[in-house]
């Protein structure tokens, strides 16, 4: 059974470039670039279908799906994990910034 990798990271730009970045190094072998998936559709002009459907397909080949630290996102994507059935593992990328110390 495949893995997918899920990282969460802090902006909707920043979730962007890490997929680029996550992509260039995609050489067919564990990960094509085509199943490294950001949930955002901010910069790449689909629409939800389509964005729907490179998620599907990412899950379903063990894909890399990144997120921002939006609300919208999170519960996009626990709604297609859950419907996938896959188990996942998460990065949190930037995890300082989610952690606020008083």
């Amino acid at each position: 059974a495949k893995v997918t990798l899920v990282v969460i990271t802090r902006g909707v730009t920043e979730s962007e470039t890490l997929r680029d970045r996550l992509a260039e190094h995609a050489d067919g072998k564990l990960v094509r670039e085509e199943n490294i998936v950001a949930m955002s559709s901010k910069y790449d002009d689909t629409t939800p279908k389509e964005k729907e459907n490179k998620v599907s397909q990412a899950l379903k080949h063990g894909g890399t799906i990144v997120i921002a630290d939006t609300h919208a996102q999170i519960n996009k994507t626990i709604a297609a994990l859950v419907k996938s059935g896959n188990d996942f593992v998460l990065i949190v990328d930037e995890a300082d910034d989610f952690y606020h110390t008083e």
